[in-house]
């Protein structure tokens, strides 16, 4: 994943946990087994997600740098 896909997924998470105040009452998907969805904890896994893409991202790159 690429530094901008990385970023991307920071500031849709980012926009999902903190600007984002609507919560739905009920969602129910008995097929995937979803019965609510909460979108504070979806965009701070996507933060999460991001910053550990751009770690990895940044130790590759550290590690094929000439010395």
């Amino acid at each position: 994943m690429s530094v901008g896909q990385s970023s991307a997924l920071i500031v849709i998470g980012t926009v999902l946990r903190f600007v984002v105040p609507w919560q739905p009452r009920h969602v129910s998907l008995p097929a995937v087994g979803i019965v609510y969805i909460n979108f504070q904890t979806i965009g701070v896994i996507l933060m999460v997600g991001g910053a550990v893409s751009v770690a990895v991202w940044l130790a590759l790159l550290m590690s094929r740098a000439p010395r």
